[in-house]
């Protein structure tokens, strides 16, 4: 559905909700952040973050049902917005996204949300395990929470409720993939992609048919000493995989594309006093991987077709612990994956595991906010460590200093974290909340 088409829907929306009793709750803010890699760095003195957003929410509430709306106006000194409406200098550095607009109605035991929505899967903090309803926006690797890089779908949902248990049962008509850094002027886009000339035109959307509908569902249930969810999933992979043909003046070109897959999971947390014991996995039969580039080009210059991906068994699993002692709270993480079968040609190993801890604290009456997280790659021994420190200046008004620090591993390999050792920066903004 275009833009125009969703203003127009929630123009209506609000019309309806004028004539009935309503309850309206209007917040918003505004902030900026700039960002300059390390002295260490290639990049040195190079700015990898500068952009200032204005955010906005409106929720509209009635006995029974409520209307929700929240967006942004970005402005990005750095890379253009390859989705963006433009307003002023026709380079797209300007972007308007709607994050959410979806109505709600409820009743005692079910429930039917339609529109662009959010919902979160699982319980690891920062990583995805059973998470794979809402895509992610990749854009921004730096100065951004993976809570905050989810992207909205669109999508019906039907809950039922009843005292413990609760079922989510959804239909997305319309397939939101993640968000690549493909625009031009992006820093991550020649870590990730390296100098190949790929763009959003090398990348095939599915098609928009009825086949190609995507379908979850969530069942919870709530005990007094611990809560469960089971999850599944049939829809497409968020990322496209990348595929390598000959063009007609025989160069390279490549080429991305959308598969389907199938996700079972299940999570469980357990309070015991002030900590909380996690548990979450997530089963992919047959999910498509890509195979190498190396593989690919290989075959091609042989004169052979070929294979563009095969499919594997995937297990994901994650074990975490949550102590919260008074003013702390430190989390930590063991995240497993593995990949069943020959994985030749395939770029990863049959088994990748990582560790993450999060440690942070409230100083001076909750006025300061300070934060250590870092992940530890287990394979190649890479890592990022980032830090926080965030201070009210005021109710409105937020202050804050971070710096993000990512480390090769052993041997100087790049790894999963190493590779963006050029993107380590320090970061500094504010935020005016209304």
């Amino acid at each position: 559905m275009s833009r125009f088409r969703l203003v127009l829907l929630f123009q209506f929306s609000f019309l309806i909700f004028h004539f009935f009793p309503q309850e309206k709750n209007f917040s918003g803010s505004l902030s900026t952040l700039a960002g300059a890699a390390l002295p260490y760095t290639e990049n040195s003195g190079d700015f990898v973050l500068g952009e200032a957003k204005a955010e906005g929410e409106l929720s509209v509430y009635t006995e029974e049902s409520s209307l929700y709306a929240s967006g942004f106006l970005l402005y990005d000194a750095l890379k253009n917005h390859a989705d963006a409406l433009d307003f002023v200098s026709g380079k797209e550095n300007s972007g308007l996204s709607l994050k959410e607009a979806w109505f709600d109605y409820t009743e005692d035991f079910w429930a039917v949300r339609v529109g662009r929505q959010i919902s979160a899967w699982g319980k690891a903090d920062g990583l995805s395990v059973t998470d794979v309803l809402c895509p992610q926006d990749e854009t921004q690797f730096a100065a951004s929470t993976y809570a905050e890089s989810r992207l909205g779908i669109n999508a019906v949902r039907f809950s039922l409720k009843s005292g413990s248990y609760a079922l989510d049962a959804y239909c997305i008509p319309f397939f939101t993939p993640a968000a690549l850094p493909l625009s031009e002027g992006s820093p991550l886009k020649k870590v990730i992609f390296g100098d190949a000339a790929f763009s959003k035109d090398d990348i095939i959307l599915p098609e928009v048919a009825v086949k190609n509908c995507e379908y979850g569902a969530k069942f919870s249930a709530y005990w007094t000493l611990f809560d469960l969810s089971l999850y599944a999933f049939y829809g497409f992979d968020d990322e496209p995989l990348v595929s390598y043909s000959l063009s007609d003046d025989n160069s390279l070109k490549l080429s991305g594309e959308y598969e389907k897959m199938l996700m079972f999971g299940t999570d469980t947390a357990i309070p015991i006093g002030e900590t909380v014991l996690r548990m979450e996995a997530a089963f992919f039969p047959e999910r498509k991987f890509a195979v190498s580039a190396e593989k690919q080009i290989e075959a091609i210059t042989q004169g052979m077709d070929s294979e563009k991906w095969i499919g594997r068994n995937q297990l994901k699993a994650l074990a975490g612990i949550d102590w919260m002692p008074s003013s702390w709270t430190i989390t930590a993480q063991y995240y497993a994956d593995c990949v069943f079968g020959e994985i030749e040609k395939i770029e990863r190993q049959s088994y990748e595991h990582c560790a993450t801890l999060s440690v942070s604290r409230s100083l001076f009456n909750e006025t300061l906010d300070v934060s250590v997280n870092g992940i530890l790659s287990l394979k190649d021994f890479d890592s990022v460590i980032k830090g926080k420190a965030e201070y009210k200046l005021s109710d409105q008004i937020t202050l804050n200093i971070e710096g993000d620090f990512f480390n090769k591993g052993k041997d100087g390999k790049a790894g999963s974290y190493g590779k963006f050792r050029d993107l380590s920066c320090l970061i500094i903004g504010g935020k005016y909340t209304f």
